[in-house]
């Protein structure tokens, strides 16, 4: 997996290289940079067919990353907003829950203009909070979830990232606009249908969130089993 991430960290350097002239803003961590990150989330998007929005030449294109979920909302003219919601899920072994070989299940939905308009709207609310790396006393983990945003225009690209809002401190106000963000959009009814809609219709079977450690399972699964899946995820999570 480290070796897919490092040839598409190269092909999107080489890519730079000749892409239009575009301010691309990828934040870094105290620590290092979040080009790994940015690198594995292409990656991801090249499997869900997905152009690299950072390409587009559209007015605005606007994509977030939910669990299990993404949303592309994007306008060429006029102000008028369409839209494509990506459900996707990864299977996952019996007895381990590394990602060696999975498959990636997917469907895409059209949304309607006027949904993808809300969407957008929505999405206003936290367009001047920068990415997490930049905000003061944000804490980050290994568990939880981590929401992704990124936009593009004809002169900018943007990449944030935010780790579980939700577990930051009551007094970070930018924390408690994001969560207020997911929570609004999270309850558009046509993302919890069809939802429900693609996991209903998947074969039965063990899967797991392409950006996560929860484990779903679709078919009776014995304590034996379920034992040896708890010490992989704590296995897994020690290498990381």
């Amino acid at each position: 997996m480290n070796k897919i991430i490092l040839s598409f960290i190269f092909i999107l350097c080489c890519n730079e290289l000749f892409a239009q002239n575009k301010t691309i803003n990828i934040p870094k961590y105290l620590n290092g940079n979040t080009i790994y990150l940015h690198a594995y989330i292409q990656n991801l998007a090249s499997h869900l067919e997905l152009e690299l929005i950072s390409k587009s030449n559209d007015s605005i294109n606007l994509r977030i990353w939910l669990s299990n979920q993404v949303i592309d909302i994007w306008s060429i003219k006029n102000n008028i907003f369409e839209g494509t919601l990506i459900n996707y899920i990864e299977t996952a072994k019996k007895t381990s829950f590394i990602t060696r070989n999975n498959k990636l299940i997917f469907s895409k939905v059209k949304l309607d203009t006027f949904t993808s308009h809300i969407i957008f709207n929505l999405f206003q609310s936290i367009d001047n909070i920068p990415s997490k790396e930049n905000i003061k006393n944000w804490k980050g983990g290994k568990d939880g979830e981590t929401y992704i945003f990124e936009k593009s225009d004809k002169f900018n690209y943007s990449f944030k990232n935010y780790w579980s809002p939700c577990c930051q401190d009551s007094l970070l106000f930018d924390a408690k606009k994001i969560e207020q963000l997911i929570k609004d959009i999270l309850s558009i009814s046509v993302l919890a249908i069809q939802g429900k809609k693609f996991y209903n219709n998947l074969p039965k079977g063990l899967y797991k969130e392409a950006q996560g450690f929860r484990l779903l399972i679709k078919k009776k699964t014995t304590s034996k089993t379920l034992k040896k899946l708890n010490y992989s995820i704590k296995k897994y999570r020690q290498l990381e």
